[in-house]
């Protein structure tokens, strides 16, 4: 079986025992009240201690469901391995407790002058628990144990009828509870392909989920791809930028004077610190015979058009000073 089909099916059938808990934990309030009611209205009855055994019976079964809640438990936590032999047992004890429910019935109320006979057990609300727990078997989602308790509560049923009323005095009576005896045998058939429909039902609805995942999965693997392949060109482009961007620096460093030159006629220092690799800031150094031109501009712009700017301005003081022989500022 597919692990994430078995754990679908485990979280369903914790569901499932959760439900069965509750159902049991009100019986169990119930027994009391009968208790109580049997006491009130000093109801004729065989013994006290069969009519006391009806909770202790219940919380029994109510001890059987939580212990395999337990162990469905450590299933989905600790990935145990599933008892299924388990499921069987606690299936089997839950079919059991209308049969025994209707032989305490038996001993409580069948006795001399009750005017209670024993064929009236069969005529209970009990019966009504057959059909309950072999419907509630097909949330085991497994057909096997669905048809294993449809036979039990047939077999049990009927050999409780048998073992309890007398055929030949009561022929009539007891040939349609022969037939609720088989009746419930194809009830278990029934579950079991009511079991099969939900099992299969949530295998469709996990390939479909593992469909869309793995359409979601190959999606976002191309998206991604697309995405590495978009940040390649962009790194690539970006080294290139870089590339230029550093040599263009390389060229605005050698327009500036060098620091030899300007430490042999300034006794001072300069700070040259642009904001970007390359800048719009820049100093410009002439020597004339005696006089010295010397300059701090600041082009308008930042990055690589503040750059281009000074560029342009420094051969535009070349020009005024070398070539043109402008000696004043104002010129």
């Amino acid at each position: 079986m597919d692990r994430d089909l078995k754990m679908a099916l485990i979280r369903n059938l914790v569901l499932k025992v959760k439900i069965t808990m509750a159902f049991f934990a009100i019986y169990f309030l119930l027994n009391f009240i009968t208790i109580y009611q049997v006491f009130a209205r000093d109801v004729d009855i065989s013994s006290t201690f069969w009519l006391m055994m009806n909770p202790i019976l219940t919380l029994s079964v109510i001890l059987g469901e939580f212990l395999l809640l337990k162990h469905l438990r450590n299933v989905l936590s600790k990935s145990k391995e599933l008892k299924e032999s388990f499921l069987f047992t606690v299936a089997t004890i839950e079919i059991s407790y209308p049969t025994i429910l209707m032989i305490l019935a038996g001993k409580i109320f069948v006795f001399p002058g009750s005017g209670f006979e024993a064929i009236d057990i069969f005529h209970t609300s009990n019966f009504m628990l057959f059909p309950v727990f072999i419907l509630i078997s097909s949330f085991y989602f497994m057909p096997r144990i669905s048809i294993w308790v449809g036979i039990v509560a047939s077999l049990e049923f009927l050999i409780l009828l048998f073992y309890h009323v007398d055929l030949n005095e009561n022929f009539n009576e007891m040939y349609p509870l022969v037939w609720k005896g088989v009746y419930l045998f194809f009830l278990g058939l029934g579950a079991a392909f009511v079991s099969d429909r939900f099992r299969k039902a949530t295998e469709d609805s996990l390939k479909t989920k593992n469909i869309l995942i793995h359409k979601l999965d190959e999606k976002v693997l191309e998206r991604t791809k697309e995405l590495q392949e978009q940040k390649e060109i962009v790194e690539e482009k970006n080294i290139e930028i870089m590339d230029s961007i550093n040599y263009a620096s390389r060229i605005q460093n050698a327009l500036l004077p060098q620091s030899v030159l300007l430490n042999r006629y300034l006794q001072n220092f300069i700070i040259y610190r642009p904001k970007d690799v390359v800048a719009g800031d820049f100093y410009w150094f002439h020597q004339d015979g005696h006089n010295s031109s010397f300059a701090v501009a600041d082009c308008t712009g930042h990055g690589v058009p503040g750059a281009m700017v000074s560029v342009v301005c420094s051969g535009a003081l070349d020009k005024a000073v070398k070539e043109l022989g402008l000696k004043e500022p104002a010129e």
